[in-house]
């Protein structure tokens, strides 16, 4: 609850709020919504939530590696961006920022008994991530602003069902790739 009213502390004090969401998070699959707020010209905070069912979207390998066989997934996320100031006028703004990430995979499993009976239940995989984001943000028009940033972290939990099969590894990265559609209100 304290995540969903960082957005309204200080309304009156000129802190700009936002809605929002990650292209790229849409490309993999996610269904993912983000809220922002603007505490200082060079300050944000943002924090997001996301749902996946299936093995869906375009590029999920390479954006997002996930476990092989899951039927839903949830994800949370929270941030600070800070954006370096720029001459007036220009409508590009660097990005630097910290983005702490946990998602979890829920997979149906069945287990044979001797017996020949089957039981079945779900297993949950999860990880939580810590990165650093470096990129840049643009200025769409007065109400909308787009980011892309690159990022490498720490993975604080990785099970070993995470990469699709034929990868037979991976660095302890967490994904590469991140975008912020912002609706600034």
């Amino acid at each position: 609850m304290t995540l969903l009213s960082l957005p309204f502390l200080g309304q009156g004090q000129g802190v700009r709020c936002a809605l929002g969401t990650d292209p790229s998070m849409w490309v993999s699959g996610w269904h993912n919504v983000q809220m922002g707020a603007q505490l200082h010209p060079e300050l944000s905070l943002v924090v997001g939530a996301g749902a996946l069912r299936s093995d869906r979207g375009l590029v999920s390998a390479v954006l997002r590696p996930r476990p092989a066989n899951f039927e839903k997934a949830y994800m949370v996320n929270m941030g600070v961006r800070f954006h370096p100031a720029n001459p007036e006028g220009r409508t590009v703004q660097g990005l630097i920022g910290l983005d702490y990430t946990q998602e979890v995979f829920i997979e149906r499993v069945a287990l044979s008994l001797d017996d020949g009976a089957e039981i079945t239940g779900r297993q949950q995989h999860g990880r939580r991530d810590l990165r650093m984001l470096v990129g840049g943000r643009v200025a769409l028009s007065r109400a909308f602003t787009l980011s892309t940033h690159v990022g490498v972290g720490y993975r604080f939990k990785r099970d070993a069902q995470w990469l699709p099969a034929g990868q037979p590894s991976a660095l302890p990265m967490t994904r590469l790739l991140g975008m912020e559609l912002m609706w600034w209100i």
